[in-house]
């Protein structure tokens, strides 16, 4: 069987999986996947759709938001988790029987799971690209690779999500042959707002300008929703409470309603022993409601737009685009209709998919030009020197660099946005009997990646073959080239660790599937079986014991050990029917 390009676009509220050029479909036969992992009492792990159904009943042991976890590791982000998070040296995450999981590896489990689902369609999986937000910094890219890792996914990428949008449009809208047209792409997600403008081409996808909000999205919409409508009937619940996130389930779905009519009926029944919610809300009440969101929108949209722009369309896509107020807005800021051209909830699944053939097939260079933009001013220090800006903020990726320097030893660079540590490498094997002058070459790939590319002790020389890229006319050659080594983000015995914590968990899943099956496989027999009582001597043989063995199955026999099971199904197989 050969291997599939996979694409995975994992969103703050659901996921799409692409395989080829269709998306996947869950075992519920939905296109996408809800972005939810959940703990039961047990300690068997619920994923997807599976946990969403639960979210309620497991509301402080049920985690989302995935990817905000792995960029934001702050406590403001316990507003949109339902689940009880700690800090645990420095990270956001959560702890159970003494164990505690962090943001890798909370995210790592759900991309186990994706991986499950795909393979249990028979696919086997090839390149595997995944999409993050195009603020991700190098660091938080790298913490994706890390989750892919220890997921069980040797091939992976990361992509902007503009870029595989962009991709998409490409691939699918843009008429062969035709020159490279502006596009802006706006993608009003679950919790975030980004606008890129892009120059597209059947084999192009340029990122000119891009501007990401993470202070706008439907989970920001579902929450002033809720806080509006418990203050509107008198009451007042705490945010980590099974009322308030029994409310604020509701107000998913009266967001949609509201949506597509003026107004939506609330009837929320018991949602304390004692108190029914029911009244109704207008879409002028709603859009009242949400208005610092809706200013926000208005600012950023023209905070982008410059005079001087030029572009054939504005393509939306986002589920919370589908709000008529945020469309509205977007439509008038850029003074035109709006293209739906994309399918707005799976565009950017089906960019990685398509990026992962390219990818696969090394096309990129010789039948591709795709380039991102860095959104990160990136320094680098070296012992307390620093190099200021040396991967400017807004410029194309990727993107090749060399810091020059004197130095005397083995030393390690440290690569910093603002002050966060992006990576560090450490450089030894300095001939000290030859020049004190360094050339270190890094790379800010595709990807959004740093790599350190190659460092020299260099020598000026009027025959080189080295130049520097910061130029000037001067000629280096290398007389020594020093090693490198990457001081890990995560070390190998954590991550050793992550793997060891995995499998324990996955025994202990799988263990629970094959209950549930033997559960199930037990109770088909036993209506199997009574089929076959086909007359009045069979029946009275037989029936009282298939009466008494169903009504333990849903009584006692209801979380019995796998083995029990087993012993009473043999047991009706051997029966003489």
């Amino acid at each position: 069987m050969s291997l599939s390009p996979i694409g995975i676009d994992i969103g703050s509220y659901k996921t799409v999986i692409s395989v080829s050029v269709d998306v996947l479909l869950n075992s519920y036969s939905n296109r996408s996947t809800p972005s939810s992992l959940t703990f039961t009492q047990q300690g068997i792990r619920l994923f997807g759709e599976d946990s969403k159904n639960q979210a309620i009943q497991n509301f402080k042991t049920t985690i989302s938001q995935f990817k905000h976890l792995i960029k934001f590791n702050s406590l403001g982000e316990l507003d949109f988790i339902s689940a009880q998070l700690i800090k645990h040296n420095h990270e956001l995450g959560f702890q159970l029987d003494n164990e505690f999981y962090g943001p890798v590896q909370l995210y790592s489990m759900f991309l186990g799971s994706l991986k499950t689902q795909i393979e249990e369609n028979g696919i086997k999986i090839g390149k595997c690209i995944i999409s993050v937000p195009g603020n991700y910094t190098s660091r938080e890219r790298e913490l994706v690779h890390i989750a892919g890792y220890i997921a069980g996914l040797k091939d992976l990428d990361v992509i902007s999500e503009s870029v595989a949008a962009g991709m998409t449009f490409a691939t699918k809208n843009h008429e062969s042959g035709t020159d490279e047209q502006k596009r802006i792409i706006v993608d009003v997600g679950y919790s975030q707002l980004s606008i890129s403008l892009l120059r597209i081409s059947e084999r192009t996808i340029i990122v000119e300008r891009s501007l990401v909000d993470n202070n706008i999205g439907g989970r920001i919409i579902d929450k002033l929703l809720c806080d509006n409508l418990l203050q509107k009937v008198g009451l007042n619940f705490e945010i980590h409470s099974k009322p308030y996130q029994r409310v604020l389930k509701e107000c998913e779905k009266f967001k949609k309603i509201l949506s597509a009519n003026q107004f939506v009926s609330v009837n929320i029944e018991n949602v304390t022993e004692d108190k029914d919610i029911n009244t109704s809300i207008k879409r002028e009440e709603f859009e009242e409601w949400i208005n610092e969101i809706l200013v926000r929108v208005q600012h950023d949209v023209s905070k982008f737009l410059h005079k001087k722009d030029q572009f054939q369309s504005v393509e939306l896509i986002g589920g919370t685009s589908r709000i008529p107020s945020i469309k509205d807005i977007i439509s008038k800021g850029f003074k035109t209709e709006l293209g739906l051209t994309l399918n707005q909830d799976e565009a950017i699944s089906l960019g990685d998919a398509y990026l992962s053939a390219v990818f696969t097939k090394n096309l990129q260079q010789s039948h591709y030009k795709i380039q991102d933009l860095n959104l990160h001013k990136i320094d680098f220090f070296i012992h307390k020197e620093k190099f200021e800006n040396v991967f400017p903020k807004n410029k194309k990726i990727p993107q090749q660099q060399t810091l020059e320097f004197n130095i005397d030893n083995d030393f390690t660079i440290e690569a910093r946005d603002k002050h966060i540590i992006l990576g560090q490498w450490r450089l030894t094997g300095f001939d000290k009997s030859g020049p004190t002058f360094v050339q270190v070459q890094f790379l800010l790939n595709l990807q959004g990646e740093l790599e350190l590319i190659q460092a020299d002790q260099v020598e000026q020389t009027t025959s080189s073959k080295f130049t520097s890229v910061f130029g000037g006319k001067d000629q280096f050659q290398s007389v020594n080239q020093l090693k490198s080594q990457i001081v890990p983000l995560i070390s190998k015995s954590h991550i050793h660790h992550f793997i060891k914590q995995e499998a324990k968990l996955q025994k202990i899943d799988l263990a629970d599937k094959l209950n549930k099956e033997t559960k199930n496989q037990l109770e088909s027999t036993i209506y199997r079986t009574r089929r076959k009582l086909t007359n009045d001597e069979l029946q009275s043989q037989y029936g009282s014991i298939l009466d008494q063995l169903e009504d333990w199955l849903y009584e006692d026999g209801d979380e019995a050990p796998t083995e029990t099971y087993k012993e009473k199904l043999a047991y009706l197989e051997q029966l003489p029917l």
